[in-house]
Order: structure tokens, then C-alpha cells, then sequence
């Protein structure tokens, strides 16, 4: 199989899991994160924290700026 296809279904594949993790962000941390705050380390609470605020709309801005360096350097090795 040609290495460019590896790329584009390795591509597709993470559009698909980011596109759950927008979807699923907002439930998660009203449902599940206050039934495990108390078993998570420290430290990583600390940074959970940083994060109740986040909603959908805002983490999927971030997901598409992380996308950006991405396709980038997808197009680069093409």
C-alpha cells in the first residue's frame, strides 16, 4: 500500500475521534468528572480544573487549530 494512503486514512480516522471528542466534551465533564474528581491525581487535577469552563464551541476551536500544523505537514510529505 502507497504511504499516502496510510496518511489519508490515519487523517480521516483522527478527524473522526476529534469530532466525538467535541461532541461528547461538555456531557463528560458535567456527568462523569465530578463522580471521579476525588481519584485523580493532584497534579492532573490542577490541570482538569483549567478546563470546566470548556464548551463544545470552544473545544473545537482548539481541535482546529491543532489541525492546522497537521494538515500542514500532511501536504508537506506529499
Amino acid at each position: 500500500m502507497d504511504i499516502h494512503l496510510f496518511i489519508l486514512i490515519f487523517t480521516i480516522i483522527f478527524m473522526l475521534h476529534n469530532l466525538e471528542e467535541i461532541m461528547t466534551i461538555e456531557k463528560w465533564f458535567n456527568k462523569t468528572y465530578p463522580r471521579i474528581r476525588k481519584r485523580i491525581p493532584a497534579f492532573i487535577e490542577e490541570e482538569l480544573r483549567k478546563f470546566e469552563t470548556m464548551n463544545a464551541a470552544r473545544f473545537s476551536f482548539v481541535v482546529f487549530l491543532l489541525s492546522i500544523p497537521v494538515a500542514i505537514l500532511i501536504e508537506l510529505q506529499q
